[in-house]
């Protein structure tokens, strides 16, 4: 039995390159701004822009068809301070983002 559990373990570092992972959530408050404004906005993250209501406000009324209250494409601009923690010093650092639009 211990066999199996150390040759699992071997394999699971060979697949990924390492043991572990440690994850530091980014979420809460943010710097925002889209391309056409300026000044700066704030934005709670995880969320889209336009589910707080940035873009243009939707005029298609298809009640057959799930339909966003506000569409915004373009760019936009996200900021916010994150600490890394000091033990993070020297290693790869990755930050995902998920479900973004790229032209």
């Amino acid at each position: 039995m211990k066999k199996i559990k150390i040759l699992i373990i071997v394999l699971s570092i060979l697949l990924t390159g390492h043991v572990y992972s440690q994850i530091q959530s980014v979420s809460g408050e943010w710097q925002f701004r889209v391309d056409s404004v300026k000044e700066l906005a704030k934005i709670k993250l995880p969320g889209s822009c336009e589910e707080q209501g940035f873009g243009a406000k939707s005029t298609e009324k298809d009640p057959n068809r799930l339909t966003r209250e506000f569409r915004y494409v373009g760019k936009a601009w996200y900021q916010e301070t994150i600490e890394v923690p000091k033990e993070w010093q020297g290693k790869r650092l990755e930050l995902f983002l998920e479900r973004i639009l790229t032209f």
